[in-house]
């Protein structure tokens, strides 16, 4: 299985900034830039986008989703459908792990929300924020390789 992954930009100033604002501090008027920041990179040839999705947890304590939210934008700039099949439960966050800290930490992290999959794309593109290690990404392609998905790019705002 190829999985490609293309950052917009490195996570420098003032885009660590950027990210961090929006994502910690429910700064939501970053989103137009942050989406433009994506906008940068060419139009994937894929049936459906991912957001990584964020724990129960998570979503009580920030509010939303930053993925899924810049997710919903490129699909309606994109015109391609947004697909939910995963869902995240609850791990320790995964700021300051070692990379082996942070394979394990989401050894288990990504379930299959079956309420989503009655369609199951073939070419997917994941949308995430900051990819430092590729974990996150690495325990999402996991799963989805068991729904059958053959194709797995990546986009990233910054790569760290």
């Amino acid at each position: 299985m190829s999985h490609s992954v293309q950052a917009a930009c490195h996570y420098v100033w003032p885009v660590d900034r950027l990210i961090h604002q929006y994502k910690y501090q429910q700064r939501l008027e970053l989103l137009p830039i942050l989406h433009d920041i994506l906008l940068q990179t060419p139009k994937p040839a894929v049936q459906a986008l991912v957001a990584v999705p964020s724990s129960p947890e998570k979503l009580v304590t920030r509010g939303f989703n930053p993925t899924l939210l810049l997710a919903q934008q490129l699909s309606k700039t994109w015109q391609i459908p947004l697909w939910q099949p995963l869902s995240r439960h609850h791990t320790p966050a995964q700021q300051g792990l070692s990379q082996t800290e942070r394979f394990i930490n989401l050894q288990d992290a990504f379930y299959i929300n079956t309420d989503q999959c009655r369609v199951i794309y073939r070419k997917i593109l994941i949308i995430d924020d900051v990819m430092t290690t590729g974990s996150t990404l690495a325990a999402m392609q996991q799963q989805l390789d068991k729904l059958g998905v053959q194709q797995i790019q990546s986009l990233v705002i910054a790569r760290a």
